[in-house]
């Protein structure tokens, strides 16, 4: 009885255990790139845009996320983060910063450690149904090896 109510708990957990809200409740299949934006800043872009500094952060997902990563600093419309320009192709960031417009200090582009835990879940649950396998296969054993014990 247990067991049934530990799977079920690891199974609602999973699904739920999201922190993008596109992908509540669900399992995903494929990659998803979110844009996290990093300032507050507007920078003016050619013919009157306006523009914040960005993360773009891509999560690739089999049920649940196995692997995330951090591609570098974006430009993102205002009002828009599903558009980016990316500025870690071709030096486009030092070029930018070089002529002023972007500024040369900018706010680090980094995972957090909770991140790294979600995008790399569905080892996690692996890892943890392979443990809860080895402890339900090891009491069976112990279970097994006492004296008295009747096994079917």
């Amino acid at each position: 009885m247990n067991s049934k109510i530990l799977v079920a708990t690891a199974i609602a957990s999973a699904m739920l255990w999201s922190h993008t809200a596109q992908a509540k409740g669900k399992f995903r299949f494929g990659t998803d790139e979110q844009v996290r934006t990093l300032s507050e800043r507007v920078i003016a872009g050619p013919n009157g845009g306006k523009f914040r500094i960005g993360h773009l952060v891509t999560v690739r997902h089999f049920g649940l996320p196995y692997s995330i990563s951090s591609k570098g600093y974006v430009l993102t419309p205002v009002g828009d983060a599903s558009k980016y320009i990316p500025l870690y192709e071709d030096n486009r960031l030092t070029r930018l910063q070089a002529r002023g417009i972007v500024p040369k200090s900018l706010p680090a582009a980094r995972l957090s450690s909770l991140d790294y835990l979600w995008g790399h879940a569905l080892w996690v649950a692996l890892a943890g149904l392979i443990g809860w396998i080895g402890f339900q296969v090891r009491r069976e054993r112990r279970q097994a090896s006492r004296p008295g014990s009747v096994t079917s």
